[in-house]
């Protein structure tokens, strides 16, 4: 998102897995990680913008979902019990919705 926003560049379809935004570090690397300003004209360059949540994500990931809606129009798909879609939490590797989205 930040590339996108300083790049200027243009794509058809822009996917994110849940997407982080909160500054949970307490520390300078935090900061410049996530303490970047959401560009509101990625919107004119990306036709498309997709997030994966769930209903059972971290609460500051939630959290970032708001904040980038806040600026950007996105489809949101959340399916359910899949944490933050890392394998721990979803219990496989496989991620069939995503590529779905992908081939679309």
């Amino acid at each position: 998102m930040r590339w996108l926003g300083e790049t200027k560049k243009r794509i058809d379809t822009l996917v994110l897995v849940a997407p982080w935004k909160v500054n949970t570090e307490q520390n300078t690397y935090g900061e410049e990680f996530y303490g970047f300003t959401i560009d509101p004209t990625i919107q004119d360059r990306v036709k498309r913008i997709i997030v994966f949540t769930s209903d059972n994500e971290w609460d500051d990931g939630k959290e970032s979902i708001k904040m980038y809606q806040e600026v950007l129009n996105m489809e949101v798909i959340s399916l359910p019990g899949r944490g933050h879609y890392i394998e721990r939490h979803m219990g496989t590797e496989e991620f069939p919705e995503l590529i779905h989205e992908i081939t679309k």
